[in-house]
């Protein structure tokens, strides 16, 4: 995790225990007095600090909030920052700090006030936002397959080395293994991003943990998948770059017949495939029977075929979703 360290001149032994212990944990910390090269122009390296970190440290105290203060010019970056960015702001009052003193901004969120060691509660109340922030940062999606459920994680953490996953109904964690290709920075083997997975129904928890390069467990996080909307996402992705969905062929000669074979390989998603020939009424349906599971395959009694006049132009078709949404009629033109 990146953090920028805000404070006033008050507070620098403060301030450089924390920044210590936070580099000790692992973490990347701007601390001005450390990071700043001699002769860098100050304003613009210190507004890029503060947009690329994750989180921003706001020590309190009266000298910070102070009228012409550049602790409060940075508070100033940081919530305009925040408002664009994932950047999250955390204020701890290190020193008796009157609120009606505070700006509008710092009396809008939770300021920090710790009752015993101030360093303590500080990095504590680090590690909860950061604890956070991974929440956010960890995070997957679905793709069907033949064999399943694909499971692609997104895991916003540059020092990943494992990870682990398992269903809320499973006891234990599965490793998604690794892949061939070593880590160009560390030489070690990269973990994969993805694991295969028998289809998913309903609604289901998954929990993702993994480990950093210090060897640390992070997680595990909770996360939820809803397989309705998860098919019908991939579904959609799928069709988005795979027209024409009607396929038309002469059989026998002179009778022509439009087929929606491919729409049907993907009917778990549909409740309803419309469909019309040379008009936009969309008066007609596609017969087919659903079946659980995300490929279940084109049926016997599944309508793949239907007979068309010889002079067609096109077939309009719409398609209505599982989970309500559709997709505005579309024309597919004989060739």
């Amino acid at each position: 995790m990146k953090v920028f360290i805000s404070y006033s001149s008050r507070q620098v032994e403060l301030a450089t225990r924390i920044a210590h212990s936070l580099r000790d944990g692992g973490d990347a910390v701007f601390f001005d007095r450390e990071a700043l090269p001699p002769g860098e122009t100050y304003d613009s390296r210190i507004r890029e600090a503060i947009e690329g970190s994750d989180l921003f440290l706001f020590l309190v105290d009266p000298a910070a909030i102070s009228a012409g203060s550049y602790a409060l010019a940075e508070l100033g970056i940081a919530e305009r920052a925040s408002e664009r960015s994932a950047l999250k702001v955390l204020p701890v009052m290190v020193a008796d700090t009157s609120f009606a003193a505070m700006p509008p901004y710092l009396r809008s969120i939770t300021v920090v006030q710790p009752r015993g060691d101030v360093v303590a509660e500080a990095l504590a109340a680090i590690a909860d936002a950061a604890r956070e922030l991974r929440r956010e940062q960890v995070s997957v999606s679905t793709m069907i397959t033949n064999s399943g459920w694909m499971l692609n994680f997104f895991i916003m953490d540059e020092n990943l080395r494992e990870v682990f996953y398992r269903f809320g109904d499973e006891a234990d964690f599965r490793g998604t293994g690794f892949s061939q290709t070593p880590d160009r920075r560390s030489g070690l083997p990269q973990p994969r991003l993805f694991a295969t997975v028998p289809p998913v129904t309903g609604t289901r928890e998954l929990f993702v943990k993994y480990i950093d390069s210090r060897g640390r467990e992070r997680g595990p996080y909770r996360l939820v998948i809803d397989a309705n909307q998860q098919l019908v996402a991939s579904v959609k992705q799928v069709l988005e770059v795979t027209k024409p969905w009607v396929a038309f062929r002469e059989y026998p000669e002179g009778q022509w017949l439009a087929y929606f074979t491919h729409l049907l390989a993907y009917k778990a998603a549909l409740r309803e495939i419309q469909y019309s020939v040379d008009n936009d009424t969309l008066s007609s349906r596609v017969r087919f029977t659903s079946s659980p599971g995300p490929a279940p395959g084109i049926g016997a009694d599944d309508e793949v075929m239907v007979k068309i006049p010889p002079q067609t132009r096109y077939v309009c078709v719409k398609l209505v979703f599982i989970d309500g949404s559709e997709w505005p009629a579309e024309r597919f033109g004989r060739s």
